[in-house]
């Protein structure tokens, strides 16, 4: 539990940096999306504190369209988080 806490916040670290090279502020609502390692994905997907923080409505497994794709390294394991604004 405190390792996918850890995680979340990494998670939400990238996040919030994305938002940040799109321009967006706090209030724009986004729609983000992930994909590559399975205990990464599974973390991001049930946690309750990334659409709070982060502003969007649920974190999903894939997006139609997006307005920026990125690769994280986390823990050693691939992440790619896709974020498209509302």
């Amino acid at each position: 539990e405190i390792y996918a806490l850890g995680i979340e916040r990494e998670i939400l670290r990238r996040i919030q940096s994305m938002r940040k090279e799109l321009e967006l502020i706090n209030t724009d609502k986004i729609s983000v999306a992930v994909s590559g390692d399975k205990k990464l994905m599974k973390i991001a997907t049930e946690s309750k504190h990334i659409p709070k923080i982060a502003n969007c409505s649920k974190v999903c497994e894939k997006l139609a369209k997006s307005d920026l794709e990125k690769d994280w390294d986390i823990e050693g394991k691939k992440l790619k988080i896709s974020l498209k604004k509302e």
